[in-house]
């Protein structure tokens, strides 16, 4: 899209200075010349003396300027009838206006209206190359976008860190299973929640079941525990020394993810030479741009005939 000429968009460079000039006198001819109030009581004679108009003639003046309508011939009126298309020449294609990717057309008009004030672009030809140079930035901030949206894709949690369940399935025997729960802060958060629907049954039975005895610690015998208060206890203290070996885990599981985030700061090889390929073109393309608004901006201060727009 970028590497189009002035010609390729319809519009012939050659002729663009020469169609312009002699579009502006077809319609200076049938406009309104806008004059002030003063301008228009005091015309002056053939010898520079003002001449006084009546208010009636300065009533018709004003009357007649409300119906002028712009451009009247055929070359005129197609000439601007393009307008809105050549001002949206390249811009109407690089901001993304829907979906997830939406970017902010307000933010490239601003990118655009800077680079037009630091390069004052003159006539279409070098006002489509500024534009070029904005879609070009533009870009470049895309791909820094991308780099970012890579590298925090990454690095987002663990999938595997779901939240667990009881299936059989997944924990295996009973004795491993908690061996491997007790590895994690998320699988110690299981074992609690455990402990805790094993103090409701405590405390509606008097007894702990085999079924939740397997997520209780080995090493005690809570058969031998008969009397309610003392399971009640020695339930509570093995849900707070769960809950200290938790906080250390916990610690531990943070210096592990900020090493695996900072790991990810660096995209992959491949995220890598995508990001690079894509806006080494473009930088390359960029280039290509200023040198040839330069020569343009260049024979034009110099009082040199453009060559039409079209590259060397």
């Amino acid at each position: 899209m970028l590497d189009k000429s002035a010609k390729d968009f319809g519009v012939s460079p050659e002729n663009t200075s020469e169609a312009r000039s002699e579009q502006e006198s077809q319609d200076a001819q049938t406009a309104t010349p806008q004059i002030s109030d003063e301008q228009r009581t005091q015309i002056p004679e053939n010898d520079g003396t003002p001449k006084q108009i009546s208010q009636e003639k300065l009533e018709a003046n004003r009357r007649n300027a409300q119906l002028s309508t712009g451009p009247r011939t055929a070359q005129g009126k197609a000439t601007s009838s393009r307008n809105s298309i050549v001002h949206g020449l390249l811009i109407n294609d690089v901001v993304i206006k829907t979906g997830a990717g939406q970017e902010n057309e307000a933010e490239f008009d601003a990118l655009l209206a800077e680079l037009r004030d630091a390069y004052q672009p003159v006539g279409i030809a070098e006002d489509l190359l500024v534009r070029e140079l904005a879609v070009s930035y533009w870009r470049s901030a895309r791909a820094l976008r991308c780099e970012r949206g890579t590298i925090t894709r990454a690095s987002k949690a663990d999938p595997e860190k779901a939240e667990l369940t009881e299936d059989p399935h997944e924990l295996c025997k009973d004795a491993e299973a908690r061996h491997k729960l007790l590895a994690t802060s998320q699988g110690i958060n299981f074992v609690l929640r455990k402990i805790e629907s094993t103090k409701w049954e405590v405390r509606s039975s008097g007894s702990i079941s085999a079924q939740s005895r397997r997520w209780l610690s080995p090493h005690k015998d809570w058969q031998r525990v008969y009397e309610k208060p003392d399971l009640l206890a020695a339930l509570d203290k093995e849900a707070k020394e769960l809950s200290k070996m938790k906080a250390q885990i916990e610690l531990e599981e943070a210096d592990e993810e900020h090493a695996r985030v900072e790991f990810y700061a660096i995209p992959t090889v491949d995220a890598l030479h995508r990001i690079q390929r894509y806006e080494n073109g473009n930088v390359r393309h960029r280039y290509r741009v200023e040198q040839r608004l330069y020569e343009l901006q260049s024979r034009r201060r110099a009082g040199a005939k453009p060559n039409g727009g079209r590259p060397n």
